[in-house]
């Protein structure tokens, strides 16, 4: 019995340690479902596998036993392994891509003595939220 997905996306979880070089920790499908013989799934529902074990041209078999045929062109993208439960919730592939690129941390701060002095005179006069 085998599942059929469609949309899909062959992802590279990527385990990212600072104390070496990242490495692939393994690779999952995220997709739409088509059909599902397994009685798993109805039409228009997402997957994310578990880890793939081995691949036959379109079907890719997975460590739980799960077949999943890939139709039509898929996307190969790179995730960071902490991520994995965000994908396994729901949330797409390229929808993660677009909100990790929203929160942007390479903002410039001002210096810490321009901050406080800012947040110390809104405190004097009463404009502070943090009361």
């Amino acid at each position: 019995m085998k599942t059929t997905i469609n949309n899909w996306y062959l992802v590279e979880l990527i385990n990212n340690t600072r104390s070496s070089s990242p490495q692939i920790f393994g690779e999952v499908l995220w997709g739409d479902i088509v059909i599902d013989d397994t009685g798993r799934f109805m039409p228009g529902d997402y997957v994310c596998t578990s880890l793939i074990r081995s691949r036959e041209q379109s079907t890719f078999l997975t460590n739980s036993g799960s077949a999943y045929v890939c139709q039509g062109k898929g996307k190969l993208v790179s995730v960071d392994l902490k991520d994995w439960d965000v994908l396994r919730q729901g949330v797409s592939p390229s929808e993660l891509t677009n909100i990790k690129s929203a929160i942007r941390l390479d903002r410039e701060l001002p210096s810490p003595d321009e901050h406080f002095t800012k947040v110390e005179k809104e405190n004097k006069s009463g404009k502070s939220k943090m009361n």
